[in-house]
């Protein structure tokens, strides 16, 4: 089970190709890991890993963990992609539940308005970054890795994957649920794939 929606007024329209590799690499990683492992199951840095990897596959330039500042403290950026007319940046969050029990839709709107929060209030001041030749878009990502206790019941994860479309309006929502994820098992829980919710900031010139 897998698919990729994107708003129809959305500026992010080109990171669809970017979730297509992002599908194909979960699919090769787990395949090479005999269905033992997956980079959702590692938390914020392994989904931004393996969203950053998929990036690169695409002809992106990618730099994680970018130094600069945020409200006049030192902060990093957790991934920024570079192409010949544009620069993404991006702060990622994580978010793992129960998918038997009620979903926390309230703390999965928090941690994206947060990921944009952070990603609208990066600065830097290295060259690259006061580039006049670039457009700027700044976007937060939420990765989210549902798991159960028992049995997978695909009829909650579909159920969750609507509520979040319908009450967050995401500019892309994405999801991955591999057959060789199934036999994943970790902590004595089934994780089956995972899901990536993004709302774009807006676009500048700076």
């Amino acid at each position: 089970m897998q698919n990729i929606r994107i708003a129809t007024n959305s500026k992010l329209k080109d990171w669809e190709h970017i979730f297509k590799c992002w599908q194909e690499e979960l699919e090769t990683v787990i395949e090479l890991c005999d269905g033992n492992d997956a980079p959702y199951l590692h938390a914020e840095h392994g989904s931004t890993h393996h969203f950053g990897v998929s990036a690169s596959k695409c002809g992106f330039g990618t730099i994680r963990e970018v130094i600069g500042k945020r409200q006049g403290g030192n902060a990093r950026l957790d991934l920024c992609l570079i192409s010949t007319k544009i620069i993404d940046i991006i702060e990622a969050k994580w978010l793992e539940f129960d998918c038997t029990k009620v979903y926390p839709l309230g703390r999965i709107s928090s941690l994206l308005n947060k990921a944009c929060s952070d990603a609208a209030s990066y600065e830097n001041n290295h060259s690259l970054f006061q580039s006049k030749d670039k457009t700027f878009r700044r976007s937060g990502v939420l990765f989210i890795s549902p798991y159960f206790k028992h049995d997978i019941n695909h009829s909650r994860i579909k159920r969750l994957i609507d509520d979040i479309s319908s009450s967050l309006n995401p500019d892309i929502l994405a999801y991955s649920f591999p057959k060789k994820a199934e036999k994943i098992r970790y902590w004595k829980r089934i994780y089956p794939g995972t899901i990536a919710i993004v709302r774009n900031n807006g676009t500048t010139n700076k």
